[in-house]
């Protein structure tokens, strides 16, 4: 691994057990919060490949603070449920504001622990993938928007045909050097005035 990784656990027993887990599995790295607010800190600095969090230890403001590491899609997230108490909301957290998290409950065996782990960051890769694939599409349609609404002014303002207004733009974008798109907005916001 050797990446960061954040550990926002405040039992020692507990804490010493998943660094032995993570040390075993060759992470060089872990960050431990001191409190609620380092541990907010540290993830917000550090973009640590991993988080892993006991909300019981942290009192009343564990399962808040939960929700806003999850809600900040910083990295994923292990949730580690010591008290009983707190799993329905650490799995209604999961349910409706985590991105790629998980939780165990203790006691856990090493390779439960590994297994988490590695599935959690897979899945957490393969949604940031996702993401910026959508993101692309997005970019791509709103170009593919932009270069016809520009066309249909040139169709309808100058007289072209959807050929030649194509020719046109590509053309101007190869005399200048500037993206098609770019001369589809400049056509637009000349005809917009």
């Amino acid at each position: 691994m050797g990446t960061s990784i954040v550990l926002g656990i405040q039992g020692k027993e507990l804490s010493k057990q998943i660094k032995s887990c993570l040390n075993h599995m060759g992470s060089t790295s872990v960050q431990e919060a001191k409190d609620a607010d380092n541990l907010l800190r540290l993830t917000r600095l550090q973009s640590p490949k991993l988080i892993i969090f006991d909300p019981g230890s942290y009192g009343p403001n564990g399962i808040q603070i939960g929700k806003i590491i999850t809600r900040e899609k910083i990295a994923p997230v292990i949730f580690i449920v010591s008290q009983a108490v707190y799993r329905q909301s650490v799995e209604d957290i999961i349910n409706k504001e985590a991105y790629a998290s998980t939780y165990l409950t203790t006691p856990f065996t090493e390779e439960q622990f590994r297994i988490t782990l590695t599935t959690t960051i897979a899945s957490y890769k393969k949604i940031t993938e996702l993401e910026q694939k959508i993101i692309k599409l997005n970019e791509a349609l709103a170009e593919k928007k932009k270069i016809t609404q520009a066309k249909e002014i040139l169709i309808n303002r100058k007289g072209m045909t959807e050929p030649d207004a194509h020719r046109y733009l590509q053309r101007k974008s190869m005399d200048t050097g500037t993206p098609i798109k770019t001369i589809a907005q400049k056509v637009i916001y000349d005809y917009e005035l």
